[in-house]
């Protein structure tokens, strides 16, 4: 008489889904396996899902000016002055600062004033006149890339947060908007 011990595999199941993260792979305790894979059990085995945290992508752009930024994962303000990205984890808070800009001066124009004496013993000395223009900028709010992408906004007229959605790969961007005068 002879016995057969057979086992028989099975397919391991979809990955689960999971708000703000992506399903990995299935793990026995010891080794990790694809959904779909062929796996042959020899006791009984609770599988366990693997996750990565869903990253998103803000990009803060003070367009001439600067802003604080106060990033979750590093928890200090810094100052940006060009646009900067700052990719974060899923249900993450980002803050911001309503941004500045300096005004700007530039010298558009000089003129000389000179003095012919027509006849007279003394020349005064020559004068000279220069035009300043100085800019002052107003900030107007912030304007977003994209309304659904972007909808973690907390405020576009001044200081606010963005807490990064559950969307893997999401990326928003606002920029400053500027009135001069």
């Amino acid at each position: 008489r002879s016995k057969s011990n057979t086992t028989t595999s099975v397919t391991l199941a979809t990955g689960p889904t999971c708000t703000g993260y992506t399903f990995n792979k299935w793990n026995d305790g010891t080794t990790n396996y694809d959904a779909g894979a062929s796996y042959t059990p020899t006791k009984n085995t609770t599988m366990t899902a693997q996750w990565t945290i869903n990253t998103s992508k803000l990009t803060v752009d003070p367009n001439g000016g600067s802003v604080s930024v106060t990033s979750p994962t590093g928890g200090t303000a810094q100052s940006v002055s060009t646009s900067t990205d700052f990719t974060q984890n899923y249900n993450t808070t980002l803050t911001y600062a309503a941004p500045t800009r300096n005004n700007s001066t530039s010298t558009s124009s000089s003129w000389t004033i000179s003095y012919k004496p027509n006849g007279g013993t003394t020349t005064p000395s020559n004068q000279s006149s220069t035009r300043t223009i100085v800019t002052q900028y107003a900030f107007t709010g912030w304007s977003k890339s994209d309304n659904n992408k972007c909808s973690g906004i907390s405020s576009t007229s001044g200081a606010g947060t963005y807490t990064y959605p559950a969307t893997q790969g999401n990326e928003c961007k606002i920029t400053a908007g500027w009135n001069s005068s």
